[in-house]
């Protein structure tokens, strides 16, 4: 049975045709170079709060009251570090991409390594990584602060309850933490196969979605293809982006339309795409097309959740 596309959840915004992305604009050096300083900055000042300002247990009988510059020096620094490391990350990815595109530099579906394999990890892992770094992050600044708070409170200073929303953001963040580690552990890592590469405007994207553990038997899920374009304005604090669906189509999988992968469940995914849509495009990083596929099921407790991005061109 073929799966089921309702047509009322088309959507296309009548984009006119964009030329073949070219080379990226140089700027990831200056790039780099931003969030080295910043990386260095933050271990810099973490390692001089460990060493310089927080006492010694065995000489300071005011440990216990210290212990929030020792939490901000070991967070400053794990920052720090973990900034410089992904600036190395970031250059190797950039280099290997620079050397696709010598070598194909008339098929831009094969500038991304993970495009030219044809297979395509999604980010549960990372987005559990990030979370939970996040959390501890807040938790760890704002809670040492909560005694303190409370004591201005008792003393009258009503403006320091604002200072407890802080804790109570941090809960949140736990909890959003907790979801993304749950959903990671109960579905695994899903690897996207692409069957079509590229995905050709006019024609049809086709692709296949393996959970990383199997889904319930009864299970159904969401596959949804589409196309963004993501604007960035303004700049330092006040920057922002902003994205506009230009076109999107989604495929309803009942039970019986899943299969099974060798690791977990295979969600098969197949789209036409309409003429006049835009291609993938990089170009200009404050004015990208991106194509993306969602893949979701709704399960008791903690539902299945990812996405990547697709290659979807224009090609003869």
């Amino acid at each position: 049975m073929p799966p089921s596309r309702p047509t009322d959840d088309r959507v296309f915004a009548g984009v006119g045709a964009t030329t073949r992305p070219g080379p990226r604009r140089v700027g990831g050096l200056a790039g780099d170079v931003i969030v080295g300083v910043l990386g260095g900055i933050f271990a810099l000042v973490g390692l001089a709060l460990l060493i310089f300002v927080a006492p010694d247990p065995r000489h300071d009988g005011a440990f216990r009251d210290h212990v929030g510059i020792l939490v901000v020096g070991v967070l400053f620094t794990l920052v720090g570090c973990g900034l410089l490391a992904l600036v190395v990350h970031a250059r190797g990815t950039r280099r290997g991409e620079a050397a696709l595109r010598a070598r194909y530099p008339d098929e831009p579906w094969m500038w991304k390594p993970d495009w030219a394999a044809g297979e395509l990890r999604g980010s549960a892992r990372a987005n559990a990584v990030l979370a939970w770094s996040v959390a501890l992050v807040w938790n760890a600044i704002s809670w040492p602060m909560l005694p303190r708070l409370l004591e201005e409170m008792r003393g009258g200073n009503t403006a320091a309850a604002l200072g407890v929303l802080f804790p109570a953001v941090g809960i949140g963040l736990l909890a959003w933490a907790l979801l993304a580690a749950v959903r990671a552990r109960r579905f695994g890592v899903a690897v996207l196969t692409l069957d079509t590469r590229p995905g050709r405007i006019g024609g049809r994207f086709s692709a296949r979605v393996e959970t990383g553990r199997p889904l319930p038997r009864d299970a159904g899920a969401t596959l949804r293809l589409v196309c963004v374009r993501r604007a960035t304005t303004g700049a330092g604090k006040s920057r922002r982006s902003h994205d506009t669906v230009l076109w999107e189509d989604r495929i309803e999988l009942a039970a019986g339309q899943l299969g099974r992968g060798v690791r977990g469940t295979l969600l098969p995914a197949t789209f036409e795409i309409p003429e006049g849509c835009p291609p993938s495009d990089d170009t200009h990083p404050d004015d990208r097309v991106l194509w993306r596929l969602e893949a979701r099921a709704e399960l008791p407790g903690a539902d299945l959740v990812t996405h990547f991005e697709v290659p979807v061109f224009r090609t003869t």
